[in-house]
């Protein structure tokens, strides 16, 4: 008999209701966060699509990700200042 895995379920600990965590939907351009900011969150997207992007110097903006349904994203910025901006591109819920 095969022995049953175990396997993380964001849903269970991610409930918007522990001491830090917090449910917040986004708006289709509205941003979430921006470059150079101080982080002080990580996101698990609950649906919709989130891009992140990073501005040059000269204004160019560089697609860096786009993350979906399931997916964390802001994690690596949690020990240093924001490196990109964070905006939705559909209807996005979130917990962070």
């Amino acid at each position: 008999m095969a022995k049953k895995k175990d396997v993380f379920d964001p849903k269970a600990i991610l409930t918007g209701h522990s001491a830090g965590q917090a449910r917040r939907q986004f708006a289709p351009g509205q941003v979430i966060y921006a470059q150079d900011q101080p982080a002080d969150a990580a996101y698990y997207v609950e649906n919709g699509l989130i891009k992140i992007s990073s501005l040059s110097p000269s204004g160019k903006e560089a697609v860096i990700a786009i993350r979906g349904k399931g997916e964390f994203f802001g994690t690596r910025c949690l020990v240093a200042r924001r490196t990109a901006t964070t905006t939705a591109l559909t209807p996005a819920p979130l917990s962070g």
